[in-house]
């Protein structure tokens, strides 16, 4: 396995990564708190199994990149302290020809979590997700990849090419069951259902989250609800819950991209700004969970928190990972629409009990962790020649190279025209200062002689 070195955290991570790692994580870093974690707790899984690790983010030059406001460019903001050092996150690679030289880099490499294969986040980061910049010869593996909704929502375009570039992938494994029928009826490939990366990662890393982030939170006893589409319904189905369960006491967690439903806000104590040790420290610490959200739901689980699953069939969100989990563990009747259905099964009285459910969920892990293991054995076991794609990825490489080169001379040429002229009316103030202090006819003569000749000279 490929050594590694020791460098400090970086809040902007590396745009270029000249270290080796045993496995390339290629992902979509986002703002958003569940897609933070899910790639953090991939990444911490298969470096406790002793392999290097580095995430791979999309490039600057795709769609997504290019329509994502400033204020989420920085990859780690939300974050009280970056958890990865540096030289293990690749982010703001300027093109998308710059990722073949992973290719020498990483010995093998794997497809995260989080609708990486939702097929308009595929077409936004120009089929990144697909792989379509990685070798034949090089192991490919997708660990609980999601589509994101219930059916395939691409066209006959996007799926061609998508389906091309994973059925050169050699082991996938899903996160919604709906995502084993796509793979089977849109692909005709074989997948396997497995948990979210979250459920992965060692519970002690999340309590850690937890102590750093606690600072504003109360010492007694809270409703937290993280809604990424608030609605009054929504609003006075949480205060009822917080009036049940907590003395009235509720706590609303901000989204960090912001989401809102028509400029709605809460009418209860709402966090701003809540970073991802916040975030986890929040459900951690509550009396009553409630939320709308996939890894809402996972860290509710996690923590073994009495909840309840806010949804609407409007939602562009995608409600079958949510359904899917639910299912998994026995818990559907945690999901509701209304504020009616709530107070009908009285859910906030009616307790999980936990002892049943774990025993389901350290089962689906022990699963989980078994294919993940296995999948990254059989990287031993595979070898492939190169293919006639393999020609275009370098030939992609090569015009990348070659535009990157074009681009250093376009900026090395206007350095250089910007020094001449500034040197231009540098050189010009002086010859007014110049003919400002001379007094007689022929200081004059000698200035108009000069000016002229630097005229000539410059063609000015």
């Amino acid at each position: 396995m490929a050594s590694k070195e020791n460098t400090e955290p970086n809040q902007e991570g590396n745009t270029m990564s000249e270290t080796k790692h045993d496995i390339g994580i290629v992902c979509m870093l986002g703002q958003n708190y569940g897609n933070q974690l899910t790639h953090f707790a991939l990444y911490k899984y298969v470096t406790s199994l002793g392999y290097s690790a580095v995430l791979i983010d999309f490039p600057d030059d795709c769609n997504m990149a290019k329509n994502m406001p400033i204020e989420h460019q920085d990859k780690f903001k939300n974050w009280i302290k970056t958890p990865y050092p540096e030289k293990d996150v690749l982010v703001h690679l300027p093109q998308k020809g710059s990722l073949s030289g992973q290719n020498w880099l990483c010995d093998m490499f794997m497809l995260g979590s989080d609708q990486l294969l939702r097929s308009g986040f595929v077409w936004d980061m120009g089929f990144h997700s697909c792989m379509d910049w990685v070798y034949s010869n090089k192991y490919k593996i997708a660990y609980s990849a999601s589509f994101g909704t219930d059916v395939y929502e691409g066209d006959d375009r996007i799926r061609a090419r998508e389906g091309f570039f994973l059925n050169r992938f050699q082991k996938i494994s899903v996160r919604e069951e709906s995502g084993v029928d796509i793979f089977k009826n849109e692909f005709g490939i074989d997948s396997t259902l497995v948990l979210d990366p979250v459920f992965l990662c060692d519970k002690r890393e999340y309590e850690r989250m937890a102590e750093i982030g606690k600072e504003r939170f109360p010492k007694e006893k809270y409703t937290a609800a993280y809604i990424l589409d608030p609605t009054e319904e929504r609003a006075q189905m949480v205060q009822h819950i917080a009036d049940s369960f907590s003395s009235g006491s509720a706590i609303a967690i901000s989204d960090a991209g912001r989401f809102q439903n028509d400029g709605y806000s809460w009418n209860f104590p709402t966090l701003e700004d809540v970073k991802i040790e916040e975030w986890v420290s929040a459900i951690y610490n509550s009396e009553f969970f409630i939320t709308d959200s996939f890894h809402g739901v996972c860290f509710a689980l996690i923590f073994r928190k009495q909840f309840v699953v806010f949804f609407s069939k409007k939602q562009w969100r995608g409600l079958a990972r949510i359904t899917s989990i639910l299912k998994m563990f026995g818990l559907e009747n945690r999901l509701v629409e209304s504020f009616d259905e709530l107070k009908e099964r009285n859910l906030v009285y009616n307790k999980i009990d936990y002892n049943k459910v774990c025993s389901f969920i350290d089962i689906k892990e022990d699963e989980s962790i078994a294919w993940l293991k296995n999948a990254l054995a059989e990287r031993k076991n595979f070898k492939v020649n190169d293919t006639p794609y393999d020609i275009i990825i370098e030939q992609r490489m090569s015009l990348c190279n070659a535009e990157s080169k074009i681009r250093d001379l376009e900026m090395q040429n206007e350095e250089l025209r910007n020094n001449f002229e500034n040197t231009v009316q540098s050189f010009n103030k002086r010859l007014l200062e110049t003919h400002n202090l001379c007094v007689n006819t022929r200081h004059r003569t000698l200035y108009g002689a000069l000016a002229w000749l630097f005229k000539k000279i410059f063609n000015l």
